[in-house]
């Protein structure tokens, strides 16, 4: 269940296109735990958090209750 957010209101119009990408990749979320959908938005919260690197951004998604709560996905520093 998504909660109403800040974050999920300005990303609402790229989730859209987003979901609508993602489904032409045929079966890219049961192949990968990141993704398109996921990795990329991800990367939008790293952008708006100001978050300057993935270690830094695999850590925030990993104890920040506020990513968390947006259900974002944990991620090796790798992804």
């Amino acid at each position: 269940m998504t909660t109403e957010t800040v974050f999920n209101n300005i990303t609402a119009p790229l989730q859209t296109i987003l979901k609508k990408e993602a489904d032409q990749l045929h079966a890219d979320s049961l192949l990968y735990k990141l993704s398109l959908y996921f990795l990329t938005m991800n990367l939008i919260y790293a952008i708006i958090k100001k978050i300057p690197s993935i270690a830094l951004l695999v850590t925030e998604i990993k104890t920040s209750p506020e990513a968390l709560k947006l259900e974002l996905v944990q991620a090796s520093k790798s992804m």
